[in-house]
């Protein structure tokens, strides 16, 4: 990764850390602390760019007029906690950052692909709509399988 690139996503992490004010959990590290916190608080969970080295726990979805691979860590989460998943997508303007919260989805009634293939459409039409609020079109590339 391009070091100017490094540089924003660290940016850009720092702004959604300090704007939702708590921490984010770390690909790799422990869950359990993450679902005693479900218990007693509200999560903001994102859907990420799959790592090159780990493809096992993503699901195959049309992204983009491609085939791109998305986690679904936050599905088995939300299915294993009983948990609410209310999509939202943020974007800023001149007049500052604005949230659009989608309806809840009904995650008892559907598998791990149905819930991430629901939220990657939503991602999808979202970035469709305003391709400039995007901040991963560098990453694109990681999201499609390089077998």
């Amino acid at each position: 990764m391009p070091e100017a690139e490094h540089r924003f996503r660290l940016f850009k992490l720092a702004r959604l850390k300090a704007h939702y004010g708590g921490p984010f959990l770390v690909e790799g590290e422990a869950l359990r602390p993450f679902y005693r916190a479900l218990d007693n608080h509200v999560m903001a969970m994102l859907i990420d760019v799959p790592y090159p080295d780990d493809r096992t726990a993503c699901v195959a979805l049309p992204f983009l007029g491609r085939t791109g691979y998305f986690p679904v860590g936050l599905a088995r989460i939300a299915k294993r906690a009983d948990a609410m998943i209310i999509p939202f997508y943020t974007f800023e303007s001149r007049a500052g950052g604005h949230v659009r919260f989608h309806e809840p989805v009904p995650v008892q009634d559907m598998n791990e692909t149905e819930i991430t293939a629901h939220l990657v459409a939503l991602l999808e039409s979202h970035i469709l709509q305003d391709p400039q609020m995007w901040w991963l079109w560098q990453a694109l590339p990681l999201f499609w399988r390089q077998d």
